[in-house]
């Protein structure tokens, strides 16, 4: 009962993440799967380091899904700007060698 619980949660705290993390909105199908994939992480580390009572539909249950869905979501956003900007860089260097 308590990975469902976590991976519900992480679906809404997914969601409510991706919100919070671009006002700009995002996709909410991939918002809502990195929301399952950190409520899962931020259960898990909410039940080994943090205080008991993660283990259910409760609001520290929807904290640790929020806090791990940010934590995932700011992980993917981090790693697509690295890829964007070496994308960049690799077609600023292209361009510089076509006007030499």
């Amino acid at each position: 009962m308590t990975v469902i619980a976590w991976i519900l949660l992480g679906l809404v705290g997914g969601v409510v993440g991706g919100r919070v993390h671009s006002l700009a909105g995002g996709s909410i199908v991939l918002d809502g799967a990195f929301g399952v994939v950190g409520g899962l992480i931020g259960g898990l580390v909410f039940q080994l380091v943090g205080p008991r009572g993660v283990a259910g539909f409760n609001m520290l249950g929807l904290f640790a899904a929020i806090v791990g869905a940010l934590i995932v979501l700011r992980g993917y956003h981090f790693l697509m700007q690295m890829r964007n900007n070496r994308r960049r860089r690799q077609w600023e260097s292209y361009a510089r060698s076509l006007v030499e």
